[in-house]
């Protein structure tokens, strides 16, 4: 980094530029994106550092306190400390291929498989080497958050659960090879790394081959929507999320996961959720460009309805005016807040303003008050006693009288209005 760069970032919620990268990504996606750009986005992100990816996601959508910037930075350095142990381990020890073709004949791979991916099988095998339980370098704890797997390998064992520790093992892989080489192998509860045919059991270091009910097996960037999707660790003190936060989360989710059922009813959860808590806040205008995204009419209706309410009571007519339009009540609303402005007008004497307002509506006695409004506002500008020949100079302000009398319907004022043009 140079020195503005540096500035920048001590001011900025980002420590670094792939952190803003990730959050400039995230927060510009909606459900209409092209699914197929955006997992090649994903995918990209996660080949750069899939730690940084994984750990913002962390920070933003599950709200642990403990992942300030101060201590994001310093596992950022934690996973550099990972990566030079690990370049070491694997410089100091290297792989017998005889042996791991045999270990991997046993599940199926023979010697011509072996041979087109060698240097990638050699490689997971020093991952799996390195990461090994029984090494002591890698504990397995259930629901754990991903800051625990990020220490310093030579102070700590890295704790994780079973989607952490194959993060992992793909931000190691990812050093070295495409990540789009990996697969992902699910079963309910359970995710395992699956490379050409076999499974890496990351939680155990061990080849293996599933046969298990309702396995699946997933592309490699489908690691973030289960993480998304993974519970959270309790022992660690969260702060409240703001629900267009975890809408944020939801819409990636529905945009990268196959489970499309639960994504899709997570997103439409998070829409309500969202819509609401901007609703309580009185945010409507925000409100509202969420409803109309999500394409629920009733959320739609739900905050055309409350807004228009709101602003009437704060009589910003045309506020209210224009969230009414999105009301299934438009019509009745609409004559609501008309008869109010108007009222509202003719309180302040702006009576010209009221009778436009009131025709609108067709509120034709509330126009014909307005008119006598009008009357007795012109009669303010005649003095108390004239001459027959000072009465001449008001000749505007009579007719002006004579035509409101008129309008207003009121017989006293027309009778009124009579007699001062006699004397013109």
């Amino acid at each position: 980094m140079n020195i503005l760069q540096k500035i920048y970032y001590s001011l900025s919620p980002y420590v670094d530029g792939h952190e803003r990268r990730i959050a400039k990504f995230l927060d510009g996606l909606r459900e209409a994106d092209a699914k197929q750009l955006i997992t090649k986005q994903v995918t990209d992100l996660i080949q750069q550092d899939i730690t940084v990816f994984n750990l913002w996601c962390e920070w933003r959508y599950r709200g642990y306190r403990y992942l300030g910037k101060s201590t994001r930075r310093q596992l950022y350095a934690n996973f550099d400390h990972i990566k030079s142990s690990f370049s070491d381990y694997s410089a100091q020890h290297t792989v017998d291929k005889e042996k791991l073709l045999d270990e991997l004949s046993a599940l199926g791979i023979d010697s011509e498989q072996f041979n087109k991916h060698a240097e990638q099988w050699v490689y997971i095998k020093q991952i799996m080497e390195y990461l090994s339980p029984a090494r002591g370098r890698y504990e397995y704890r259930e629901s754990s958050t991903f800051g625990k797997l990020l220490r310093n390998p030579n102070r700590e064992s890295l704790i994780g659960d079973c989607n952490q520790i194959v993060t992992l093992y793909i931000a190691l892989f990812a050093l070295k090879f495409d990540v789009q080489l990996l697969q992902l192998k699910t079963y309910p509860g359970h995710v395992a790394l699956h490379f050409d045919g076999i499974d890496v059991e990351a939680t155990r270091a061990e080849f293996k081959k599933y046969d298990e009910p309702k396995q699946e097996i997933l592309p490699i960037h489908e690691i973030i929507s289960i993480n998304l999707l993974d519970v959270s660790d309790d022992y660690y003190r969260t702060k409240k999320v703001p629900a267009t936060t975890i809408l944020e989360s939801a819409r990636l989710a529905s945009l990268i996961s196959s489970n499309q059922e639960l994504v899709s009813r997570n997103l439409e959860v998070a829409y309500n959720n969202s819509v609401a808590e901007l609703m309580r806040s009185n945010s409507y205008d925000r409100a509202l460009s969420f409803a109309l995204q999500s394409n629920n009419s009733k959320l739609i209706d739900a905050v055309g309805t409350n807004g228009a309410s709101f602003y009437l009571q704060k009589q910003d007519f045309a506020r209210a005016l224009k969230l009414s339009e999105h009301s299934s009540q438009h019509a009745q609303l609409q004559k609501v807040i008309y008869h109010n402005q108007g009222a509202y007008l003719m309180k302040k004497q702006n009576y010209h303003g009221a009778i436009d307002v009131f025709k609108k509506i067709g509120d034709e006695e509330a126009v014909r008050n307005c008119y006598v409004g009008l009357y007795q506002q012109e009669t303010s500008k005649l003095p108390k006693q004239f001459t027959s020949t000072e009465i001449k100079s008001y000749k505007g302000v009579i007719h002006n009288l004579n035509d409101y009398a008129n309008k207003s319907g009121n017989k006293t004022l027309i009778q009124h209005a009579g007699e001062l043009r006699k004397h013109l």
